[in-house]
C-alpha cells in the first residue's frame, strides 16, 4: 500500500489523501480496516502541543471512536484503545488548565463549567479526582455548602482513600487532619497515574 510507504518516511498529507481516495474506490476491498486504522494512527502521531492547536486531538479523538465503534473487536482496536486513554486525558488536562486559570482570576461559572466538563466526558481519565476536589472547593468558598457536599459525596463514594478526598474532607471538616501515610493501594495508584502522565509527556 502506497500510504504506508508515505506513513514511513512522515508525509502525513500525503498518506492521507491515498488513504482517503482509497477507501471512496475501494469500499468494501479487504484492507479497509488497516486503512481507517492507518488514518487514526496518523492524526494521533500529529498531536503536538493541545495548548496551540487542538484540532488533530479532536481528529485523532473522532477517527479512533469511530473505529472502535465499527471495529471493536479487531487487534487494532487494543492499540486504539490505550491512544483513546492517551486522548482523553490530554482534553482533560487542556480542560482542568483552563479551569484553573479561571479560579486564579476568581472567575467561577466558567471554572466551574470546564470542571463539569471532566466530570461528565473525562471521568476515567487521572484529573477526575482533582476535578471533583476543585467542585468542593468552590462551591464552599461560594458559600454553596450542600452543592460542595454533594461533590464530596461523589468524590467519597468512588476515590475515598485519594489525597484529593482527604483535602476536601478536610474543607468540610475543620478539625480533620490529613495522614502522611500512604497505604500500599494508594501507592499502587499514584504509580499508575504517574505511568499516564509519563507517556503523556512523550507524546507530546
Amino acid at each position: 500500500m502506497a500510504a504506508y510507504s508515505l506513513y514511513g518516511i512522515n508525509f502525513y498529507e500525503e498518506s492521507l489523501k491515498n488513504l482517503e481516495n482509497y477507501l471512496k474506490i475501494y469500499p468494501a476491498d479487504q484492507n479497509v480496516i488497516y486503512a481507517h486504522f492507518l488514518i487514526a494512527v496518523i492524526y494521533f502521531e500529529q498531536i503536538s502541543d493541545e495548548k496551540k492547536d487542538i484540532n488533530p486531538l479532536l481528529k485523532a479523538k473522532n477517527k479512533i471512536k469511530f473505529f472502535l465503534d465499527k471495529y471493536p473487536n479487531t487487534d487494532y482496536a487494543i492499540d486504539l484503545k490505550f491512544k483513546k486513554d492517551l486522548i482523553e486525558n490530554q482534553l482533560a488536562s487542556k480542560e482542568m488548565y483552563i479551569a484553573k486559570y479561571y479560579i486564579s482570576v476568581k472567575k467561577w461559572v466558567p471554572a466551574i463549567n470546564r470542571l463539569k466538563t471532566i466530570v461528565k466526558e473525562y471521568e476515567k481519565t487521572i484529573f477526575i479526582e482533582e476535578a471533583l476536589h476543585r467542585l468542593v472547593e468552590i462551591h464552599y468558598h461560594l458559600g454553596l455548602e450542600e452543592e460542595a457536599k454533594k461533590y464530596a459525596s461523589i468524590l467519597g463514594y468512588n476515590y475515598n482513600s485519594g489525597d484529593w478526598f482527604k483535602q476536601s474532607y478536610k474543607i468540610l471538616n475543620k478539625d480533620y487532619k490529613i495522614s502522611k501515610k500512604m497505604k500500599i493501594s494508594d501507592k499502587k495508584e499514584k504509580d499508575k497515574k504517574s505511568f499516564i502522565k509519563k507517556i503523556i509527556k512523550i507524546i507530546k
